[in-house]
């Protein structure tokens, strides 16, 4: 059981990084949609393991030491805020848009779009470190570097996760600067400025502002208003750009990828701005902080880990087999840079005591 979930974890961490990449790239909106539905289940699955697991735990009355020495915690924060905070909102927009409800659900779904609520998908990351063997020469069965490893681990990586959220929480409560947000705005002042304009300007005029305007800004894709129509030539049908299925948007909109938004500022008007470079920039984002993340991990196992292993844990196992093995005489191998550590002044200790006395009294027999 323990490899498999092992298995699911790491595809987990998989999709997570090829949503970015698809995003990033801007790949066909189906395989975006699919692969948002595959983590919908990587987080059912992760909630209902942490039942069965808690569950256990409580029948054995273990649940205090499971959520806390067992890092139970990391189990939970990796299943139910992930299920309710990004799939079950993503979920319930796409029943809203297949059934035509969307409205009932519209304060969960605005959560799907919130850059702190998603940053919480790397907590999968811990997940996977919580159930991390460390391997290598003196490390494999060494309890003390599993455990160490692991709290260190789990302790970088989730202390990186509360930076980027808190990061994500300052800039949509608009005391950092957001990307997003000014789009937001400007497409704000489009809508007012279009709901004017359509309201005093004669048609003519109109039309002419309306494409002016479309064409600076790229974020505009398709605007219609009377006998006025603009295409932008990613939506066209053709190369006179005249002919537009809107059942090309509304079957990307339904998708829920949010590549596209729809305005109406004004009765009979219809304006849809692109979001892909907003999109694009988010997914560049969270596959830059995951690659911090793997960063720190990496640096961690390559750098501190034989450092821990040669200053901590080898003396103390050779200390140990020395104290537990009785013809075990092996003295403690002591550095000379590091012969001042506290630890190795331990160890020449019991080379100079215990090694010295195990061997005369071996003698004497």
């Amino acid at each position: 059981m323990e490899a498999f979930t092992t298995a699911v974890i790491i595809l987990a961490i998989l999709q997570m990084f090829l949503e970015d990449l698809a995003l990033f790239l801007g790949l066909n909106h189906t395989l975006i949609f699919t692969l948002k539905c595959i983590s919908i289940g990587f987080d059912l699955f992760f909630s209902i393991e942490f039942l069965i697991r808690l569950i256990h735990a409580l029948s054995k009355r273990k649940a205090m030491h499971y959520m806390g020495r067992g890092n139970g915690w990391v189990d939970l924060i990796a299943s139910f805020p992930l299920l309710i905070l990004v799939s079950g909102p993503y979920l319930a927009a796409i029943l809203g848009s297949v059934s035509g409800t969307a409205h009932i659900f519209a304060r969960l779904t605005f959560l799907q779009n919130a850059k702190a609520i998603k940053i919480i998908r790397v907590s999968r990351i811990l997940r996977f470190l919580r159930i991390l063997k460390i391997t290598g020469k003196g490390s494999g069965d060494n309890i003390m570097i599993q455990r160490h490893l692991s709290r260190i681990l789990i302790a970088a990586v989730f202390s990186l996760t509360l930076m980027f959220a808190a990061v994500a929480t300052l800039k949509s409560a608009g005391i950092l600067p957001s990307p997003i947000a000014q789009t937001e705005k400007e497409e704000a002042s489009f809508n007012e400025y279009f709901r004017k304009a359509g309201s005093y300007v004669d048609n003519r005029t109109l039309e002419k502002n309306f494409r002016d305007i479309a064409e600076v800004y790229p974020s505009i894709v398709y605007l219609s208003y009377g006998d006025i129509l603009f295409i932008r030539n990613e939506l066209a049908n053709n190369e006179t750009g005249r002919e537009f299925d809107p059942a090309g948007i509304d079957k990307i909109n339904r998708l829920q990828t949010g590549w596209y938004v729809e305005h109406q500022p004004l009765e009979g008007m219809k304006l849809i701005y692109s979001r892909a470079a907003d999109l694009r920039r988010e997914a560049a984002d969270n596959m830059i902080q995951l690659s911090m993340i793997v960063i720190v991990i990496l640096a961690l196992l390559i750098f501190y880990l034989p450092h821990f292993n040669r200053t901590i844990a080898r003396p103390v196992t050779e200390m140990t087999a020395s104290f537990t093995t009785r013809n075990n005489i092996t003295p403690v191998n002591i550095p000379e840079k590091l012969k001042d550590d506290e630890m190795f002044i331990l160890a020449n200790e019991h080379n100079r005591r215990w090694i010295a006395a195990k061997r005369r009294k071996l003698i004497k027999k």
